[in-house]
């Protein structure tokens, strides 16, 4: 073995014009023995010849202290894969808010004031930030402009306020209204901005695509008569792309990261993707009280046991985490549960050390709670799966991923129902659900955009829920069916219900920022299906090449 790692190393550094010292063949041999694989093996020498050629050498004959240099070097300059991802709780998100004078964001110090307890100071303030957030973005949008309309900007939209409605009669002619629409009188609509509100005639209104639920932020064409806007368009703000929100943002991170991250490059960062493929799993309703549940997970684990042993896999279980309520004995069952799924990993080795697993509650899982966000699983309750798994992470919900140059965030809730249940209007198309569902919280820049009532946040911490800029994922984890839409550059996606669906979840590769929909199959293997394709594939045994079979 010593012999075939030693002429391997001589070859690639004599193709490179260096000859090898017998101590720096020594010392080169001691570090090749930490790699199993040969590819390892050949980008850690490609990577050393690299910094050697940046570094002054008066030589090409190499001995052992230019080696461990050069060595020293890379190590230092390169991240470890631990260092490559980071997972950001509710309470730690970047707090801001957008400042209507200057036109530009003010982060927010993270202090012992991002806690679960507000004032109702607060609650204006969520009202308010919500409004401005969204507002924001029309004021960079080409189409909108809040001056008087004139010959050189005819082409655009003026935004007009609440407040300068009044004594107004007649149609608004290139004018919007940009508002919160809500019920303050029963069965009568009113448009709320900053400045006041007005009473809403929908009689003849069209509504633009998406659902539309009390206490969003609307657009509104129309015109006023005897004090009351009649809405003859209705639609929801541009969504803006990550890429126009950076442009405004001046390198401010409202996403939230590790500072090694952040300093790396986009050429660097995409070279790291290359070089640490990844992929996530995503999975919810793992009911882990259920043996034919326990059954697939093992089928799953196998499938990606067989994978490269290079490659960082981050299995990502989203609640709910048992099949049933059992009252005083629901944290025991759960312990269980989780201590049945480290047995069933402890047979995978390599997925014990090498994938990151991270646990993600929903409102039936040990802590109690309708409100948003939601505190992380019990540790004692995961401590027999911590004991044996050391990769484990109990997350909030929702949260927060960065892994090198993709931003995702991840919640397990059943968005989709709730607001199409709440909705006062919603588009014929049923089948265009999850279209209309994507478009609504990305132009929301929320997600769960829904009044207060009927989705519970913790008012200091509904900055957590942003969507602002755009993440590169948004994984909606909810009992409606698995959908994949992609809108200005961001990727919603829905893995569906694991234990109630068939075994479903989906797959994301952060290289080629793919989401592929697949399935545990009654023949116990993984079944892969194209979700960007005409018609559906399957592969029978899973194939991470990417190379499936027609059904």
């Amino acid at each position: 073995m010593e012999d075939s790692i030693r002429r391997e190393i001589l070859a690639i550094f004599r193709l490179s014009g260096y000859q090898l010292k017998s101590d720096a063949q020594k010392c080169l041999i001691e570090y090749m023995s930490a790699f199993d694989m040969a590819d390892d093996r050949k980008n850690f020498i490609n990577n050393v010849i690299s910094v050697i050629q940046k570094l002054p050498m008066e030589s090409c004959f190499l001995d052992e202290e230019s080696v461990l240099k050069s060595i020293k070097h890379l190590e230092k300059t390169t991240p470890k894969k631990s260092e490559l991802f980071i997972i950001i709780p509710a309470n730690a998100a970047p707090k801001f808010s957008y400042d209507m004078d200057k036109k530009k964001f003010h982060l927010l110090p993270c202090t012992a004031s991002n806690s679960v307890l507000s004032t109702g100071a607060e609650k204006e303030a969520l009202y308010r930030n919500r409004f401005l957030l969204i507002y924001q973005r029309l004021l960079n949008h080409e189409l909108f402009t809040v001056d008087e309309p004139s010959v050189f900007n005819a082409k655009k939209y003026q935004i007009r306020t609440v407040e300068s409605l009044c004594g107004f009669q007649g149609s608004l002619k290139s004018t919007v209204i940009v508002g919160m629409m809500s019920q303050l009188k029963h069965h009568t609509f009113h448009l709320e901005d900053l400045t006041g509100d007005i009473e809403m005639n929908l009689t003849d209104t069209n509504f633009q695509p998406g659902l539309y639920v009390e206490n969003m932020i609307v657009m509104v064409e129309g015109f006023v008569s005897d004090s009351v806007l009649h809405a003859t368009t209705i639609g929801f703000p541009p969504i803006e792309s990550a890429e126009q929100s950076l442009n405004h943002l001046d390198n401010m991170d409202l996403f939230g990261g590790q500072k090694e991250i952040q300093e790396l490059n986009l050429n660097e960062l995409s070279q790291l993707e290359r070089t640490f493929e990844a992929m996530f799993i995503f999975l919810s309703d793992i009911f882990l009280d259920s043996s034919k549940v326990l059954k697939a997970l093992n089928c799953l684990f196998d499938g990606f046991a067989e994978n490269d042993p290079s490659q960082v896999l981050f299995f990502v279980f989203a609640g709910e985490f048992l099949s049933e309520y059992y009252g005083i004995q629901q944290a025991s069952v759960l312990h269980d549960g989780f201590k049945a799924l480290a047995d069933i990993v402890a047979n995978y080795p390599n997925l014990t050390k090498r994938a990151q697993f991270i646990f993600i509650p929903s409102s039936a899982d040990a802590v109690f709670t309708d409100t948003i966000p939601r505190q992380p699983l019990l540790p004692s309750v995961v401590a027999p799966f911590k004991s044996k798994v050391q990769n484990c992470t109990l997350a909030t919900n929702p949260c927060r991923i960065r892994y090198l140059s993709h931003r995702i965030v991840v919640f397990r809730e059943d968005i989709v129902s709730r607001i199409c249940r709440n909705s006062f209007y919603m588009p014929n198309e049923m089948e265009n659900i999850p279209e209309h569902f994507a478009k609504t919280i990305l132009a929301q820049s929320h997600l769960s955009p829904l009044p207060l009532h009927i989705s519970p946040v913790y008012w200091n911490l509904d900055h957590s829920l942003y969507l602002y800029p755009l993440p590169d994922l948004v994984v909606c984890c909810d009992k409606y069916r698995p959908f994949t839409q992609t809108i200005q550059g961001c990727v919603v996606t829905n893995p569906g219900s694991f234990s109630r669906d068939s075994f479903v979840f989906q797959v994301y590769m952060p290289s080629s920022r793919t989401v592929e929909d697949s399935i545990i199959s009654s023949r116990n293997s993984i079944q892969i299906v194209g979700s960007s394709g005409a018609f559906p594939c399957v592969a029978v045994k899973i194939d991470h090449s990417h190379h499936f079979i027609n059904k």
